[in-house]
């Protein structure tokens, strides 16, 4: 049976961008599509999100995954915003970046789902990871600005 490094490799993904974002109280970004996939790690904070179809809480430790085409929503609460850490990835011989930008987009959550069958992801959409993926995270969005080795 092939292991998960293995199949990642074998995938060989192409980081698009890699970001940190820090919510507003309330602040909320979608619901809307992207065309890529996206691990979203929470660092700190609390809130709420949905993915497709299903709605979760949002702490700590969580780590959130979607891929392209799966409509999305995050909110920050009023009295613990949100710090995410996002990876927005793609596997080798997936559509290029300007295609990815060109494919992201707000969305009408009610009429989306109407219309639009979930997209097959292979990871769930959430997972308690607890605090192990944190460094990496932050490495990785060093590394993707540039400031690795400097």
């Amino acid at each position: 049976m092939e292991t998960f490094i293995q199949a990642i490799e074998k995938a060989k993904p192409v980081v698009h961008f890699a970001n940190r974002w820090v919510g507003a109280p309330g602040e909320s970004f979608g619901p809307r599509i992207i065309g890529d996939y996206q691990w979203l790690y929470v660092k700190s904070g609390k809130g709420s999100a949905r993915i497709g179809g299903e709605s979760f809480r949002v702490y700590a430790g969580c780590l959130f995954t979607y891929g392209p085409g799966q409509p999305h929503w995050f909110r920050s609460s009023e009295d613990e915003p949100l710090v995410l850490y996002g990876l927005h990835f793609g596997y080798e011989g997936h559509a290029g970046l300007e295609d990815v930008l060109r494919m992201i987009r707000n969305v009408d959550w009610d009429s989306f789902e109407k219309t639009n069958p979930e997209v097959p992801v292979p990871f769930p959409p959430r997972m308690e990871t607890g605090a192990w993926p944190l460094p990496y995270f932050e490495r990785l969005i060093e590394e993707y600005r540039g400031g690795a080795g400097r």
